[in-house]
Formats: structure tokens, sequence, C-alpha cells
């Protein structure tokens, strides 16, 4: 029997479904879309990217984010297409969870089959206290977060405030993270120090073998930074904001 097309979307959050309180323009249209265990508002989507979810919607789409958002992040999430997905990707693509924000047993035999877990798990903690160190000597009030997700160390969370934010500063910041054993993702004064099995398109790829994709479904990829074109570059479309770090990237093109 013929399987029936399918319709995919494999989205970033932050920035792409929806923005921070703080970054948003509140509007009468504005949609609340992320709450934290307080309460309180912390995101809104605009009218756009309310009609955007709401067109994929209409395909019967099935969504799943892939996000830099740890669980109790994404979680935070209350856009009913996310919330309700049978699969998500979070902390910048370390972990996939299942539809009840487990982690999925067959990614973590996964990891242990092609990770040294054990090395990594102590090179991000070893990494942890060293930028410590490194922000206290050259005077930069940052917050430096080890994000520890289903008791897996997944990334460093740097996060530089906004006063800090001269391009001298962050210049001289980048150089030294580049230096060491992981790979960087950097996004103004946002960065995040990323082992190897922090990767967006790995984790989407083997979720497009799990789901048994086909020429004959039609899969939409949605993100805002660098960081997520590996996973969309190999997808049907790419949907990217107009303000996006990708957009940005690419404004040189007449």
């Amino acid at each position: 029997m013929t399987q029936s097309p399918r319709v995919f979307v494999f989205t970033d959050l932050d920035d792409s479904l929806f923005s921070s309180k703080r970054k948003h323009t509140k509007t009468d249209d504005s949609q609340i879309t992320s709450i934290n265990k307080q309460g309180e508002i912390e995101s809104y989507a605009t009218l756009q990217q309310q009609k955007l979810v709401q067109m994929l919607a209409a395909l019967k789409a099935s969504f799943i984010a892939v996000t830099g958002r740890r669980t109790s992040a994404y979680e935070h999430c209350i856009i009913d297409q996310v919330s309700n997905s049978e699969y998500a990707i979070v902390s910048h693509g370390a972990l996939i969870l299942d539809d009840k924000s487990e982690l999925l047993p067959c990614w973590f035999k996964y990891l242990n089959n092609n990770f040294d877990m054990t090395h990594w798990q102590e090179k991000l903690t070893q990494t942890h206290c060293q930028l410590i160190d490194y922000f206290s000597a050259i005077n930069c009030d940052a917050r430096v977060r080890l994000i520890i997700d289903h008791d897996i160390c997944t990334y460093i969370c740097i996060k530089i405030p906004v006063h800090y934010q001269q391009e001298s500063l962050l210049d001289k910041i980048n150089l030294y993270l580049q230096q060491l054993d992981f790979r960087i993702h950097g996004n103004e004064g946002n960065f995040a120090i990323l082992p190897p099995y922090a990767n967006k398109e790995l984790a989407v790829n083997y979720l497009i073998k799990k789901l048994n994709m086909s020429d004959k479904d039609v899969v939409f990829g949605i993100g805002d930074s660098l960081s997520d074109l590996p996973f969309i570059r190999n997808l049907d479309f790419a949907i990217f904001p107009k303000s996006s770090q990708i957009m940005k990237a690419i404004s040189h093109v007449e």
C-alpha cells in the first residue's frame, strides 16, 4: 500500500517562531508563546509568525522543534503544534525527546555508541571552570553556565551583558573561544560551546531516518541563526525571518 505524502517542519524556536519579551514590540496582534514556571510571560509571536504556523498546520504538518533550549525551557513553549509534537530536538541538538519530554532511549544508545561521552563530559566541566577564570581575568561580568539536561552535560552557554558588548571586546572573546576544542556558535553577545554530539544536523538526520521520510514527503526547515543552516540545507524548503542572522549574512547579495 502506497504511503500518503506527509509534511514535516523542523523548526528553531527563539527568533524564528517567536521572540523574547525583551526583543518583541508588543501590539494588539501579539500572541504569548512561552511562559515560565512562575507564570511570567517570556516571549511573544508576531502576527506573521502566527500565520506561518497556522499555514503549515493547515497542511497537517508534524512540527519538530530544533532548539538550543534545554528540556525545561523547551517545555515553557505553549504553541500547540510544538508542545504536542511526537519529538523534539533540544540543547543544540544534543538530545532528542519523545512526546513526554523524556530522553529517547535509542538516541541515548546512539550517543554512547558513537561518542566518548565520559571524555566530553569531563572536558565540558573543565572548560566551564576555565571560562569562568578567563572572564574574571578580563573583568567581564559574563554569565557562564554548564547546561546539564537529563543528567548529560550538553553544552556551555555564555551571555555577555549588553553594556559589555563593544565590538572590540566581542572580537577578543570570540578569538579566545575559537582556540577551544569545541564548535562555537555566536550570535551578538551570546555564545554556545558545543561538543560534537550537540549537533542539530546530526539529530535531524537521525529523525529523518527514524521516521522513514522519503522523496514523497515534504520537509520544511525554519531557522534564524547560522548554526541552523546545516540542518536546514538538505531539507526541501528553507524559511528565514527577515531580521535573522542568516539574512544579515546574505544581505550583500544583489
